[in-house]
């Protein structure tokens, strides 16, 4: 499936909208869209922000354990990324 980063973006924004609503499962089924599309064009940090909506609309469903799940993911992923970043920029010169 062919996909623009746009499309992603979109289904997050409804996704908000959704959330604001009150209507969490509509919300999660749009976040989940835009997961899908960050992970097939390769956006680890947009994939990241993705399960951190998910987290917080599992957490306003109270189902606690998928909410913890998802907020990790977007944390440990956030760390990795950070972590190969700044040692990709950082690292000593060796001469």
């Amino acid at each position: 499936m062919v996909t623009e980063p746009g499309e992603s973006k979109c289904f997050t924004n409804l996704g908000n909208a959704y959330q604001s609503l009150g209507d969490f499962r509509k919300a999660i089924e749009y976040y989940e869209k835009s997961l899908e599309i960050k992970k097939e064009i390769g956006d680890r940090f947009g994939e990241s922000a993705c399960y951190g909506n998910l987290g917080n609309a599992y957490q306003s469903l109270g189902d606690f354990r998928v909410s913890v799940r998802h907020i990790y993911f977007s944390k440990i992923d956030l760390f990795v990324r950070r972590k190969l970043l700044i040692n990709t920029f950082f690292r000593p010169l060796h001469g």
